[in-house]
């Protein structure tokens, strides 16, 4: 911006400073009309360009959400912490040393399905039960399944209604 000051006769230091940028200073005289000076800052700050390989997964720098799938943005030099979520997914993080006037392009890999476990107990021992329409072999031990909805169904011998479940 631009800023009108009223001095007194003399020599006077004016500095210009804002995060990011490289500071300006310079002497000027007062007393012989007005005086201008044009104070041109010097970006110091880094680019930085993330890519995500999992659509619509959300990236955080530093906690705060900048974009989902991917971001262009300028940061001051220091160290930042980036994470990529997603529902369902493993999130990933890293953390990124920016220098002054980097420029950096981060990939982030493609995320892994988040995983939980199922154990499904019956009254009946020779009861079937199918996730997603695959037979359980043993259905009293834990099975690994990824994240999200599914559905259940578990079938007995004759006599016994079946059960379906999401």
């Amino acid at each position: 911006g631009g800023y009108h000051l009223l001095l007194p006769k003399g020599d006077h230091l004016c500095k210009v400073e804002a995060k990011g940028y490289r500071s300006f200073a310079s002497v000027i005289k007062t007393g012989k009309g007005p005086q201008t000076i044009n104070a041109e800052l010097e970006s110091l700050l880094a680019d930085i360009d993330i890519a995500c390989q999992t659509s619509g997964t959300h990236i955080l720098v530093d906690g705060e959400e900048v974009g989902v799938g991917s971001w262009k943005g300028k940061l001051p030099a220091g160290t930042y912490k980036v994470n990529a979520q997603l529902d369902g997914f493993v999130s990933h993080s890293q953390s990124v040393d920016l220098e002054e006037k980097d420029n950096r392009a981060i990939s982030i890999p493609t995320l892994k399905r988040a995983k939980g476990h199922i154990v499904v107990k019956t009254n009946i021992n020779d009861a079937n039960v199918f996730i997603d329409g695959s037979l359980l072999d043993h259905p009293n031990n834990a099975r690994e399944i990824q994240t999200g909805n599914h559905k259940l169904l578990v079938k007995a011998p004759f006599g016994y209604k079946e059960t379906e479940k999401s």
